[in-house]
């Protein structure tokens, strides 16, 4: 595969600061379609512990028990 830079980072949909009256949950949505469209098998995603706890507790069922729901990521940490 082609793992040149650009092929390797892409911020193009970074739009810096989040808006002050925006709300989490349309961001989390925006990553999901935005992730779902990728091409690649794989997608590595880095991030706020705080936005990872949102997310696994907004997309993972219910009654699913993960601790990716109940506690934060760990500063360095890994989810896979």
């Amino acid at each position: 595969p082609d793992l040149s830079f650009p092929k390797r980072f892409d911020a193009s949909r970074n739009a810096g600061t989040k808006p002050l009256r925006g709300h989490g949950g349309e961001r989390l949505k925006a990553f999901c379609d935005w992730a779902m469209a990728r091409p690649e098998a794989t997608v590595v995603v880095a991030g706020h512990s705080l936005w990872f706890q949102s997310f696994f507790r907004e997309y993972l069922p219910a009654e699913a028990e993960h601790d990716g729901k109940r506690f934060k990521v760990a500063n360095g940490g890994v989810v896979a």
